[in-house]
């Protein structure tokens, strides 16, 4: 469900009857992320042509946060104005990992219960732990990166490398 535009933002969840389960809802998130990763890369490419312009053509970057918990689904608001939405600390928790990709330099991360959840059809390293803001409690987080077996072998073993460091 695209929920709303926030500026150049656009929030989005996954619920039922769309997605039954929590696993489903963190697979289809997943990729739905991906999926838009890739078509926003194919928009940069063809810009040039599209806006006519070979010099100086606009860069833009795409970056997601997924997280995956209990929030209160409904519609919210008052009597003037209503719209159905998701509130709660996994929204929020979304939105702080959307800004933590300018810190990594990475475009799609993903909490640890979304990736236990979609672990089985994702290519995800983990990448750190991390304190977001509001919160004391450090959170592993993960860079979510292709569709399960769609990973190239020199990503695999870079990343392979990492994790081993990161161990």
């Amino acid at each position: 469900i695209v929920d709303k535009y926030i500026g150049d933002s656009v929030m989005a969840f996954w619920t039922q009857p769309f997605s039954p389960s929590d696993r489903e809802q963190a697979e289809d998130a997943c990729r739905s992320a991906l999926a838009h990763f890739r078509s926003a890369m194919a928009l940069r490419e063809e810009l040039p042509e599209i806006l006519g312009i070979r010099r100086n053509v606009p860069k833009f970057t795409i970056r997601m946060g997924l997280a995956t918990g209990d929030v209160v689904v409904g519609t919210v608001g008052s009597a003037i104005a209503k719209s159905y939405t998701v509130i709660g600390d996994t929204v929020n928790l979304a939105s702080r990992l959307e800004g933590i990709n300018k810190i990594y330099g990475t475009r799609i991360l993903i909490d640890e219960k979304t990736h236990a959840l979609a672990n089985e059809t994702i290519e995800a390293r983990e990448l750190d732990q991390v304190i977001v803001a509001g919160k004391t409690e450090p959170i592993r987080i993960y860079q979510l990166m292709a569709a399960k077996g769609a990973l190239d072998e020199t990503h695999r073993k870079l990343w392979d490398a990492f994790a081993l460091g990161l161990e």
